[in-house]
């Protein structure tokens, strides 16, 4: 199975790791690590199509080798989870805190005692993308081009996710995009970046930038949480 990790190291000022599906969407700012521990958060996709999950990485040296009680709690305080891994004997843990596909859309904290605990937000990805409805008169339908612009040619071909960024977006030399495969929109190049209309409207107004050979879409929502997707050409 191949993995794509954010990796975050936690410090003051640190992004937050995020992960879009089309079913779900887990959002999860750093955790707050203990005196001693070093730790992070990553958002990744699953073994299944339509899995995301949330996985905590830390080494807490003094407790190497004990089990690791660990606790997720739902908006209401209730316990959706609990288990017990073990830390190997150097302190590392590795634990799967969330899979979004098994928890209800909502906000959830999580505790993992002697070692960290943090805060994540599970929330629906085909909802979060819909357009809202709109009373509008019917739009003229727009002349289909019968050559596309050079700089649009040249973005042509297909854009995989790195730095933690799960799946692709395919660049069509008509001015049409593919996102994972599926037909997404259209696009347009405008100054220094894109302009996505359809499937990537929902990330920063459509508008990502294009630099240092990279796709690049940043912004932050409405709870202040960062969203970084960063997209590199194939050869």
């Amino acid at each position: 199975m191949r993995r794509f990790w954010l990796g975050l190291v936690v410090s003051a000022g640190a992004g937050s790791a995020h992960a879009w599906d089309e079913t779900r969407r887990i959002t999860a700012p750093p955790p707050s690590c203990a005196a001693g521990v070093q730790c992070r958060v990553a958002v990744t996709p699953g073994a299944l199509a339509g899995q995301v999950k949330l996985e905590f990485i830390g080494r807490a040296p003094a407790l190497g080798g004990r089990a690791v009680p660990v606790q997720v709690y739902d908006a209401a305080e209730a316990v959706v989870s609990e288990r017990s891994p073990f830390a190997a004997a150097d302190g590392s843990l590795s634990v799967l805190v969330a899979n979004g596909q098994t928890l209800q859309p909502g906000r959830y904290r999580y505790v993992i005692q002697g070692v960290a605990q943090g805060r994540f937000e599970v929330t629906s990805g085909a909802t979060a993308t819909a357009a809202p409805a709109t009373a509008t008169a019917p739009a003229r339908p727009a002349p289909r081009a019968t050559t596309a612009p050079s700089s649009v040619a040249a973005l042509a071909g297909t854009w995989y996710g790195i730095a933690g960024t799960p799946g692709s977006i395919e660049l069509g030399a008509d001015g049409s995009y593919k996102l994972n495969g599926r037909a997404g929109g259209r696009y347009r190049q405008d100054g220094d970046g894109l302009v996505f209309d359809g499937a990537l409207a929902a990330w920063n107004k459509g508008r990502a930038a294009l630099k240092d050979g990279v796709i690049e879409f940043h912004w932050k929502n409405a709870e202040g949480f960062n969203n970084w997707f960063v997209f590199q050409k194939g050869s």
